[in-house]
């Protein structure tokens, strides 16, 4: 017992910054960079940025064709999909919970909420680019 304890001691600290930053840090900033890259980001970055599109006496923020996309839109679609992921780590979470069945079912039915409800306006943004509605 009191050589581990004197081996944790004598362990550099950087060590334990550079696992933190592998082990925790690195996985989200590697799936914040691949939901960016989704919501649209490199089209906007890349072609002149449209606010909004005038249509005659209204302004629409959901570019009609699949070939133009608003900064709006392209924020929306980042925060529709964050809360579709956070969605699904509530649902992973609540799985694990086995002291407090209450609270496990709240966080299932608020994750389950969470993602349909982003998967549905999602669907509904796709509907309306492609022409369906």
């Amino acid at each position: 017992m009191v050589k581990s304890i004197k081996r944790l001691i004598s362990m550099p600290s950087y060590t334990y910054f550079k696992s933190f930053v592998l082990y925790q840090l690195l996985p989200l900033f590697l799936m914040f960079l691949c939901v960016v890259l989704l919501s649209g980001f490199t089209y906007v970055a890349v072609e002149p940025p449209l606010w909004y599109i005038p249509m005659g006496s209204r302004i629409i923020f959901i570019a009609p064709y699949l070939d133009f996309q608003t900064v709006v839109e392209s924020v929306v679609v980042l925060i529709l999909i964050l809360s579709s992921i956070l969605g699904l780590i509530l649902i992973q979470k609540s799985s694990k919970i086995l002291y407090d069945i209450k609270y496990a079912n709240t966080l299932l039915a608020i994750g389950s909420i969470m993602f349909i409800a982003s998967f549905l306006v999602l669907q509904y943004f796709l509907a309306k680019k492609i022409g369906w509605i």
